[in-house]
C-alpha cells in the first residue's frame, strides 16, 4: 500500500513539474519566438534552462509518463507553429 501511495505522489509531482515546465516554455520561449519582432536578450538562457530541465525530468520519469509529456509538448509546438501560417485545418 505504501508503494502505491508513493507511486501516486511521484506521478503527481512529475505531472506538476511537466505542467510548470510547459507554462514556462510557453511564456518565456514559445510566445516570444512566435510573436516578438526581436527576441528578449535572455531568451536563449531561458530556452537552454528549460531544455536542460526537461531532459533531467524525462530521464527520471517512468517511460509512459515521459512519452505522454513529450507527445503533449510536440502537439503544443505544432499548434503554435501553425498558428501564424495562415493555413486552416478545418
Amino acid at each position: 500500500m505504501q508503494e502505491g501511495a508513493l507511486w501516486v505522489m511521484l506521478m503527481s509531482l512529475e505531472t506538476d513539474l511537466v505542467l510548470k515546465l510547459q507554462v514556462e516554455e510557453t511564456d518565456q520561449v514559445i510566445e516570444p519566438y512566435a510573436t516578438a519582432a526581436v527576441l528578449p536578450s535572455d531568451w536563449a538562457e531561458h530556452r537552454e534552462r528549460i531544455l536542460k530541465t526537461r531532459v533531467e525530468t524525462v530521464s527520471i520519469m517512468p517511460e509512459p509518463v515521459a512519452q505522454t509529456a513529450e507527445q503533449l509538448r510536440q502537439n503544443f509546438i505544432a499548434v503554435v507553429e501553425n498558428r501564424g501560417s495562415g493555413t486552416s485545418h478545418h
